[in-house]
């Protein structure tokens, strides 16, 4: 748990979007998602070309998500952060993904070449 939790901090501390010091950069950059399960949650943090997409899982099974058609088309994501606190830059090659029980997700977006 405390790789975990030194994992999350420095994932913070690389981006200025985990960082945001004003609401309204907050509103700008933040998009929630629905699913279509309430308590699941998916929000993304964009800003110029980064971008990041948070999938939180609270339940005690594992739940599937899918990446939303307009950020999939933007570009290829990797895991950045899953719930083991492991970094998988291998490109997803589907929309859809997992979440671990009671664990969060973090995808990034590949900046553009």
């Amino acid at each position: 748990v405390f790789l975990y939790y030194k994992k999350l901090i420095a994932l913070r501390k690389s981006s200025a979007l985990f960082r945001l010091p004003t609401k309204g950069e907050v509103e700008s950059c933040h998009r929630f998602y629905g699913q279509s399960d309430g308590n699941l949650l998916m929000y993304s943090l964009i800003r110029d070309d980064e971008c990041y997409l948070i999938a939180l899982n609270p339940y005690h099974s594992e739940k599937s998500f899918e990446i939303p058609w307009d950020l999939w088309n933007s570009g290829r994501f990797f895991v950045r952060l899953d719930g083991d606190g492991k970094r998988d830059t291998t490109p997803l090659g589907d929309r859809a993904f997992k979440v671990s029980p009671i664990s969060m997700l973090v995808l990034k977006r590949m900046k553009n070449r």
